[in-house]
């Protein structure tokens, strides 16, 4: 096993592969963490999610076109919120997004809302996920390309990976107020760098 582990470790260093279900870079909690969610069926982490308010959650219509049976829906768990419940979800016509209306949340919202101007290449956003241990961390990262509702991360320092759909993405202005500026969409194949995340500014 010992050997496995090593040869796994291995691999990651030669192909930059995340052993981690997301890799974060900022080694303090900017304030944010009781806004970000992990959405659970059992012990398995199905997407990430950000608390809008003490009844919703956002997070990509991807991760729940599978729930789509009230049993499965009841099957859902909400992490850190104990006892909360997700009761229905609405999914956008047209883009990645579903809100996922829940029993009442205890929560204070950080964020001061939609980030609404345009992103550039070479602004800076903060991504929140979960680590292989189910903590909340958050890593930091650049704007490559942004056409659209589409925005692409510069590849590392941070690592996307299943379950990080969802994610929210957080934007700092210049009074160092953080805004949502959109949720992660796609990430790499095989957890490199890259990702893709759903920019609010531009839908």
């Amino acid at each position: 096993m010992k050997i496995l582990k090593y040869i796994v470790f291995l691999i990651s260093l030669i192909t930059g592969l995340s052993l981690k279900a997301f890799d974060g870079n900022i080694p303090t909690d900017p304030g944010l963490s009781q806004s970000v969610v992990g959405i659970y069926v059992g012990e398995n982490l199905l997407c990430t999610g950000v608390i809008w308010d003490d009844a919703s959650i956002i997070t990509a219509k991807h991760c729940m076109a599978k729930i789509n049976t009230h049993k499965q829906l009841r099957a859902l768990r909400v992490a850190g919120q104990a006892g909360s419940r997700v009761l229905e979800v609405f999914d956008h016509s047209k883009f990645d997004i579903s809100i996922l209306k829940t029993t009442t949340m205890n929560v204070e919202r950080r964020f001061k809302g939609i980030y609404s101007s345009p992103l550039v290449s070479g602004d800076n956003v903060l991504i929140g996920g979960l680590d292989v241990d189910k903590n909340i961390v958050f890593g930091e990262t650049g704007v490559r390309l942004s056409e659209g509702e589409l925005t692409e991360i510069e590849e590392g320092p941070i690592y996307l990976c299943n379950g990080d759909s969802g994610a929210p993405v957080f934007l700092k202005d210049d009074s160092d107020q953080y805004y949502l500026a959109g949720i992660v969409i796609r990430g790499e194949e095989g957890c490199y760098g890259k990702g893709i995340f759903l920019n609010f500014s531009s839908i």
